[in-house]
Protein backbone atom coordinates (compact mmCIF):
# COMPACT_ATOMS: atom_id res chain seq x y z
CA UNK A 1 0.00 0.00 0.00
CA UNK A 2 2.80 2.41 0.87
CA UNK A 3 4.61 1.79 -2.41
CA UNK A 4 1.52 2.33 -4.57
CA UNK A 5 0.38 5.32 -2.50
CA UNK A 6 3.71 7.11 -2.77
CA UNK A 7 3.89 6.31 -6.51
CA UNK A 8 0.48 7.93 -7.00
CA UNK A 9 1.61 11.14 -5.28
CA UNK A 10 5.12 11.20 -6.79
CA UNK A 11 3.85 10.64 -10.34
CA UNK A 12 1.24 13.38 -9.79
CA UNK A 13 -1.67 11.07 -10.55
CA UNK A 14 -3.85 12.99 -8.11
CA UNK A 15 -6.01 15.21 -10.32
CA UNK A 16 -7.69 18.30 -8.93
CA UNK A 17 -11.33 19.13 -9.55
CA UNK A 18 -13.11 22.26 -8.42
CA UNK A 19 -14.32 20.84 -5.12
CA UNK A 20 -12.45 17.52 -4.81
CA UNK A 21 -9.35 15.57 -5.85
CA UNK A 22 -9.52 12.28 -7.71
CA UNK A 23 -7.35 9.33 -8.70
CA UNK A 24 -8.19 6.70 -11.30
CA UNK A 25 -6.39 3.35 -11.11
CA UNK A 26 -6.52 0.66 -13.78
CA UNK A 27 -6.26 -2.92 -12.55
CA UNK A 28 -4.50 -3.98 -15.78
CA UNK A 29 -1.51 -1.67 -15.28
CA UNK A 30 -0.19 -2.76 -11.88
CA UNK A 31 -0.26 -6.27 -10.46
CA UNK A 32 -0.57 -4.98 -6.88
CA UNK A 33 -3.64 -2.93 -7.74
CA UNK A 34 -5.72 -6.11 -7.72
CA UNK A 35 -5.37 -6.04 -3.92
CA UNK A 36 -7.45 -2.86 -3.89
CA UNK A 37 -10.56 -4.45 -5.42
CA UNK A 38 -11.96 -4.56 -1.88
CA UNK A 39 -13.69 -1.41 -0.51
CA UNK A 40 -11.86 -1.25 2.82
CA UNK A 41 -8.44 -1.71 1.21
CA UNK A 42 -9.20 1.01 -1.34
CA UNK A 43 -10.43 3.29 1.44
CA UNK A 44 -7.19 2.83 3.38
CA UNK A 45 -5.17 3.53 0.22
CA UNK A 46 -7.21 6.69 -0.38
CA UNK A 47 -6.60 7.91 3.18
CA UNK A 48 -2.88 7.20 2.82
CA UNK A 49 -2.73 9.08 -0.50
CA UNK A 50 -4.66 11.98 0.99
CA UNK A 51 -2.31 12.29 3.97
CA UNK A 52 0.81 11.89 1.79
CA UNK A 53 -0.47 14.53 -0.63
CA UNK A 54 -1.25 16.85 2.28
CA UNK A 55 2.31 16.50 3.61
CA UNK A 56 3.94 17.02 0.21
CA UNK A 57 1.79 20.00 -0.80
CA UNK A 58 1.25 21.81 2.49
CA UNK A 59 -0.14 24.98 0.90
CA UNK A 60 -2.81 23.08 -1.05
CA UNK A 61 -6.40 23.56 0.03
CA UNK A 62 -7.96 20.57 1.82
CA UNK A 63 -10.44 18.75 -0.40
CA UNK A 64 -12.09 15.32 -0.34
CA UNK A 65 -10.42 12.56 -2.38
CA UNK A 66 -12.33 10.28 -4.73
CA UNK A 67 -10.51 7.13 -5.81
CA UNK A 68 -11.70 4.87 -8.63
CA UNK A 69 -10.28 1.49 -9.58
CA UNK A 70 -11.36 -0.02 -12.88
CA UNK A 71 -11.56 -3.78 -13.33
CA UNK A 72 -11.64 -4.39 -17.08
CA UNK A 73 -11.95 -8.18 -16.67
CA UNK A 74 -15.25 -7.86 -14.81
CA UNK A 75 -16.28 -4.61 -16.49
CA UNK A 76 -16.81 -2.88 -13.15
CA UNK A 77 -15.41 0.03 -11.18
CA UNK A 78 -15.11 0.53 -7.43
CA UNK A 79 -15.42 4.11 -6.17
CA UNK A 80 -14.42 5.35 -2.72
CA UNK A 81 -14.50 8.90 -1.37
CA UNK A 82 -12.71 10.02 1.80
CA UNK A 83 -12.71 13.26 3.71
CA UNK A 84 -9.52 12.57 5.66
CA UNK A 85 -8.76 11.72 9.25
CA UNK A 86 -10.58 13.40 12.11
CA UNK A 87 -9.47 13.55 15.71
CA UNK A 88 -12.05 10.90 16.58
CA UNK A 89 -10.91 8.49 13.86
CA UNK A 90 -7.26 8.84 14.88
CA UNK A 91 -8.24 8.22 18.51
CA UNK A 92 -10.15 5.06 17.49
CA UNK A 93 -7.19 3.76 15.48
CA UNK A 94 -4.85 4.09 18.46
CA UNK A 95 -7.09 1.88 20.64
Amino acid sequence: MITIGTQIVDKKEVKVGESFRFVTLDSDVLKDVSLFQYPLALQKLALFVMETHKQKYMKAKEKPLVMVIKNSKKGTSLIVAVMGFTRESIHNIKK
